[in-house]
């Protein structure tokens, strides 16, 4: 079902990104940011939900919670041919999933500082250029930049807690590669389940 949910958002996504940047009425414009708002949180989340599955991370009180859980995401990755030590798999990114689950800390942090009193709410439209220009530091005003080509999105990322460090690190997630690893885990899944039956 996620494979399916991030596929849908994707070519949503695509269509809504060919419109105009400067669309005829409000309406429009307004209907396009929250079409680009609605795809972009189904395809982080399909993604962050299989990540769980994969690699789990609980509390260190639930001992016997977290034992269980993490025999299941090793079983999982070793069914579905996922090398464990793999760092660079697309779905084994806390980038991906603190996108969703800590997005108001993130909020919080950015709207905290000094420089940051006059905020572009709106998604962005721009290009692989736009997302280099700003790069990964959250000292620009611009909360979230979508690169219409590549589908490529800078956001919020996390706040260091480092003194010297004042803005925070933007989080840079490609949704097409989100999309094609679950994708590819689908495939997988379903030929194990076809060769089950």
């Amino acid at each position: 079902m996620f494979g399916r949910i991030s596929e849908r958002a994707i070519t949503q996504l695509e269509s809504v990104l060919v419109m105009p940047n400067t669309l005829v009425s409000k309406e429009a414009a307004e209907e396009q940011q929250t079409a680009i708002a609605a795809d972009v949180q189904q395809i982080l989340y399909a993604s962050a939900m299989v990540s769980k599955f994969l690699w789990p991370i609980l509390d260190k009180k639930k001992e016997k919670e977290k034992a269980f859980a993490t025999a299941r995401g090793a079983r999982l990755r070793e069914l579905l041919g996922i090398d464990t030590d793999d760092r660079t798999h697309p779905l084994n990114s806390r980038e991906v999933r603190d996108s969703i689950e800590h997005y108001d800390e993130r909020l919080d942090a950015f709207v905290a500082k000094d420089y940051n009193t006059f905020v572009f709410n709106d998604w962005t439209i721009g290009s692989a250029a736009t997302i280099e220009t700003f790069g990964t530091d959250n000292s620009s005003p611009l909360i979230r930049v979508i690169d219409r080509d590549n589908l490529v999105i800078r956001h919020l990322g996390r706040d260091r807690a480092v003194p010297e460090y004042t803005g925070g690190q933007a989080s840079v997630i490609d949704l097409k590669a989100q999309n094609a690893a679950l994708q590819d885990l689908c495939r997988t899944a379903a030929k194990i389940l076809d060769e089950g039956a």
